[in-house]
């Protein structure tokens, strides 16, 4: 779950909420990193995919009403996530890829877009970093 801890710049971590549609058949969690479909639907952000918002709300796929509360990610921001892999390599500068959930950050990806800001002496699967996209 990529949760906003930081924004520079300002004086309220508190980012305006936008709605939009979700892909019908998806489930998003709260916290889930995404993008827009070719059909302007919302879907988890690929591994190598820049992620333009973040969930607010969840809802299962069978769920008939698609809307789901979104911020926009901005480069000012800074989010707490949980690795899904072990992080002990992973250096402030790093770039790594999106977890396969979107909601936890991977290996080491030079094709990627979350930077490590702080590793917060992160060792094992699961522990939680400091990125910022």
């Amino acid at each position: 779950m990529f949760k906003l801890i930081k924004v520079d710049g300002t004086v309220m971590n508190v980012p305006e909420a936008a709605y939009f549609k979700a892909k019908a058949g998806t489930s998003i969690a709260c916290g889930q990193a995404l993008v827009m479909d070719e059909n302007g639907d919302l879907v988890a952000c690929g591994a190598t995919a820049k992620p333009v918002f973040i969930a607010i709300t969840a809802i299962t796929e069978a769920e008939t009403n698609r809307v789901v509360a979104v911020y926009r990610v901005t480069s000012a921001q800074e989010f707490e996530v949980a690795t899904s892999v072990s992080p002990a390599a992973f250096k402030v500068g790093n770039k790594l890829a999106i977890g396969a959930d979107a909601l936890t950050v991977g290996a080491v990806n030079t094709s990627a877009f979350a930077t490590v800001v702080n590793t917060n002496g992160a060792a094992v699967a699961g522990d939680k970093i400091i990125v910022r996209f």
